[in-house]
């Protein structure tokens, strides 16, 4: 794989002013309520990154 060498000043450079932010390329509304749904879950997937005894760990912890 190449590696960039393109300088991150002469890479702003080469931006074009327009009038689309972010939110123009993602609906944030949208996002903050999916994840609403899924929050609580990716948390306790979260906490069982790196247990050695998965399996015990699964079980104790309560998904509501």
């Amino acid at each position: 794989m190449e590696q960039n060498l393109t300088n991150f000043y002469d890479f702003l450079g080469m931006l074009r002013k327009t009038n689309a932010n972010l939110g123009y390329f993602t609906d944030f509304k949208k996002c903050d309520e999916n994840l609403q749904i899924v929050s609580i879950k990716l948390h306790a997937l979260n906490f069982l990154l790196g247990k050695d005894d998965l399996k015990t760990n699964i079980f104790t912890i309560k998904i509501f």
